[in-house]
């Protein structure tokens, strides 16, 4: 399994599930018991916050067609502006349910201040997240 399995799991529920304002997502799939806080990158969480807050300016990718088959961009940039903004975690166990715990971005940087070790277990995460059973 992989991170891009989870973001196609995760975008069929919401294409499923809706949210009912804007929101942004930074996806983290772990296969072991814990993961470290700093797997969200200083510059993930930056552009969490301004989306959040005051804004943030997205420049869509140009994408090349490779024998023609690549999906056509929706449109060319995108700012995003007092949105919602999570990071969504799955801890990913073979042959069990897919639970996806979101937390919001303030929420993960104050419990990343205040805790006692490097990483966090799905239980820590459990006491700061909204869950998302896919």
């Amino acid at each position: 399994m992989k991170e891009s399995n989870q973001q196609t799991l995760f975008g069929k529920y919401l294409k499923e599930n809706p949210p009912t304002v804007s929101t942004a997502y930074e996806l983290k799939i772990c296969k072991t018991l814990s993961m470290r806080w700093d797997r969200v990158a200083e510059h993930q969480l930056q552009a969490l916050l301004e989306v959040s807050g005051g804004g943030h300016y997205w420049k869509l990718p140009d994408m090349t067609s490779m024998g023609g088959f690549a999906s056509p961009k929706p449109f060319d940039c995108q700012y995003l502006l007092n949105t919602k903004a999570y990071i969504v975690v799955w801890f990913y166990v073979p042959r069990q349910p897919k639970v996806f715990h979101m937390i919001e971005v303030h929420d993960y940087i104050e419990a990343m201040k205040i805790a006692p070790r490097k990483s966090y277990r799905e239980e820590d995460i459990e006491k700061i997240s909204e869950k998302v059973f896919i």
